[in-house]
């Protein structure tokens, strides 16, 4: 039998991935700095620092961040942008059984509504106690727990002389330092600055949950020619003290290869392209959860209890500024008014996404009440939206099904209205989806097919039929089931397959020579790359789930055994609802 070891890669054709274009030099009012140059004198000199570099070479031991971070004294979060890592960073602050430091900006949009007072309160009094240690350790330790707003100093450096100042005062202790796995490309000074400290290790969040899968699929092997040496099989960015987009992830293979320094982790959520990435060759890139790809940061602040034996959940609201029942409430009262289901737009920070909302407002508000829910950083949108639309008055806009400027005043029995911005997506579209009083949406609307918002369909109502409508941004016009179908439904196949391939484990025999022992245990080699070699036509109601399943490639369907065949589709069938119904 032959062995299936590669990996079937779709290239969504409503993607664009770009490779972010290098800048060699930033200015802001005091002039001309470097902070993508990357100090390599600096980083020899830090080389000779690893006392604890041995140590915390082992982070293989942990199975995953969580335990991770408990591991230091202290831990010191800072997200100068990306949504999902902000709030993922809050969490992880809650989650943690260390002393400590959260450091956000009042200035920055999204960041604005946590209550400063509400987190430091909550690290300092409310958190459980790490069971390991003394409650007088765990007193001492809490309290010098604090919340830092750095405002007006979104260049940098007051982060960093944040950092430092916690970790000058604490020379005798190990320090988990989180920021956001994007920030390297702009300002690299903050791995060489802080890396001359012995006792601290960096640790890159993931932007968001889609990083490694373009990552690995697009960013990668767009810079190969540059990036890769085909005669030692490595990636290496080392000839050059520059990082942009796609080489600031091949930093840590890059400190650990030349200088000896394996004190710089990064941690995605996609188990399945860490491993792919790994593979790759590159270095110190680590899963959220190695056991359970399916678990997430949340879930576990859901399980978690207080001292007081209270949900940590329960504190969300206050902590964050933002209640997810208030939207909840909007949507129910809208649809007692005229009985229409929900269609979710999300969008983007592009200005286009006014055009978009209202050539689907078009479209869709006789059957729909239409909901916008726009970028946390990009308010505009939602501004024009409710001054322009929701008020029923005329309007201009640029309908991307007729391609043509048009005038439209939305009917006043139909409802066309706004979320919250600052709320993240998944709060609103499938966080809720199965409470009793909870919130979802039937239909939704992509401003951009590749957000990782998108990810929120499988929230064990919704199915990728219901995305209703796709923006191709840049071919100007729109995809739905009727209108440009072929794409419409190579992105539902994309989508469902990625799911599959993502969530599914199956145990892979030690001997797999012999094809009836296959068939006996159920079991295949590589089973994610024959996963990808499969087509999933139809997803019906993932609460009672169908699943029609058809060889994409008939010659290489000859080649197996049809008993394999059948058997390991009954395992997938098995193993996707079992996903699906917990």
């Amino acid at each position: 039998m032959k062995k299936i070891t590669k990996h079937f890669l779709i290239l969504l054709s409503v993607t664009t991935a770009s490779v972010a274009a290098v800048s060699y030099a930033f200015f802001n009012k005091n002039g001309l700095y470097k902070t993508k140059f990357l100090d390599k004198q600096k980083l020899i000199e830090n080389s000779m620092n690893l006392n604890l570099d041995a140590s915390y070479n082992q982070l293989n031991a942990y199975d995953n961040l969580l335990d991770f971070q408990n591991s230091a004294d202290i831990n010191i979060y800072y997200s100068r942008y990306g949504i999902q890592n902000f709030y993922n960073m809050i969490r992880m602050a809650m989650l943690a059984q260390t002393e400590t430091h959260f450091i956000y900006s009042s200035d920055i949009v999204f960041q604005s509504k946590l209550n400063k007072e509400e987190l430091q309160n909550f690290l300092i009094n409310k958190k459980a106690f790490d069971p390991n240690k003394s409650q007088e350790e765990n007193i001492r330790n809490y309290s010098r727990s604090k919340v830092i707003d750095v405002e007006k100093n979104l260049d940098g450096y007051d982060y960093k002389y944040e950092f430092e100042r916690i970790i000058k005062q604490n020379p005798d202790k190990k320090i988990n330092v989180w920021f956001n796995s994007e920030i390297i490309k702009e300002d690299i000074s903050v791995i060489t600055e802080l890396l001359q400290y012995p006792n601290v290790v960096l640790n890159g969040l993931e932007d968001s949950n889609v990083i490694a899968f373009h990552l690995y699929n697009y960013w990668l092997p767009q810079a190969k020619s540059a990036l890769y040496d085909e005669q030692t099989k490595k990636w290496s960015n080392s000839s050059s003290s520059i990082y942009n987009r796609v080489s600031q992830y091949i930093l840590p293979t890059d400190l650990a290869t030349d200088y000896n320094i394996h004190r710089y982790n990064l941690f995605f959520s996609d188990n399945y392209h860490v491993d792919l990435l790994n593979k790759e060759g590159l270095l110190h890139i680590y899963p959220f959860f190695k056991s359970d790809p399916t678990l997430t940061i949340k879930d576990k602040l859901f399980a978690t209890r207080d001292k007081n034996n209270k949900r940590l959940s329960t504190h969300w609201s206050k902590i964050t500024g933002l209640d997810w029942k208030q939207d909840r409430d909007k949507v129910a009262s809208n649809k007692a008014l005229n009985n229409k289901p929900g269609l979710i737009v999300l969008g983007t920070a592009e200005n286009n996404d006014f055009d978009f909302y209202a050539t689907v407002v078009k479209l869709y508000s006789d059957q729909y009440n239409i909901y916008y829910k726009g970028h946390p950083g990009h308010n505009s949108t939602s501004d024009d939206i409710v001054k322009k639309i929701s008020s029923h008055q005329e309007f201009s806009f640029y309908n991307y099904l007729t391609n043509k400027t048009e005038k439209y005043v939305l009917p006043e029995n139909n409802i066309a209205d706004i979320l919250e911005s600052q709320i993240p997506s998944e709060e609103l579209t499938s966080d809720h989806a199965v409470e009793e009083n909870g919130l979802y949406f039937e239909k939704w609307a992509l401003a951009d097919p590749s957000t990782s918002a998108a990810k929120g369909i499988f929230n064990k109502i919704n199915t990728p039929q219901d995305f209703v409508v796709l923006f191709l941004k840049n071919e100007s016009k729109i995809a739905t089931d009727t209108i440009n179908e072929t794409v419409w439904n190579d992105y539902i196949q994309e989508t469902l397959v990625n799911f599959v391939i993502n969530n599914i484990q199956i145990t892979e025999p030690q001997d797999t020579s012999n094809l009836e022992q296959w068939n006996a245990n159920l079991t295949i080699i590589d089973p994610k790359g024959i996963l990808s070699l499969v087509k999933i036509v139809e997803i019906n109601n993932m609460l009672k789930l169908l699943l029609y399943i058809k060889l994409l490639n008939k010659q290489k369907a000859e080649s197996y055994d049809s008993a394999f065949t059948i058997k390991f589709l009954v395992v997938v069938l098995c193993m996707v609802w079992n996903l699906n119904m917990k």
